[in-house]
């Protein structure tokens, strides 16, 4: 068992991002970050989690929007198992 998961939680799969070719949507990103979240917690594994990738160019607010799913499953899932 490990003593901490790094979970590199990158954007670079969404379907808008230039390098990723993965077609992942934002609520694939929603899926993806709960799913190792929860799956951590659940086996007591502390988690810390780096946000990453972002290549889409002059598309600020959507990159922070991005970004912000990884920040706002880290709250939902943290306040769920308290």
């Amino acid at each position: 068992k490990p003593d901490v998961v790094l979970f590199n939680a990158g954007v670079d799969v969404h379907e808008e991002d230039q390098l990723g070719h993965l077609n992942v949507s934002d609520e694939g990103l929603k899926v993806r970050d709960r799913y190792v979240l929860e799956t951590c917690l659940k086996q007591s594994l502390p988690v810390a989690c780096v946000l990453g990738g972002g290549y889409s160019p002059l598309r600020h607010r959507s990159l922070v929007r991005r970004h912000g799913i990884t920040c706002e499953a880290v709250g939902q899932v943290g306040l769920a198992h308290g």
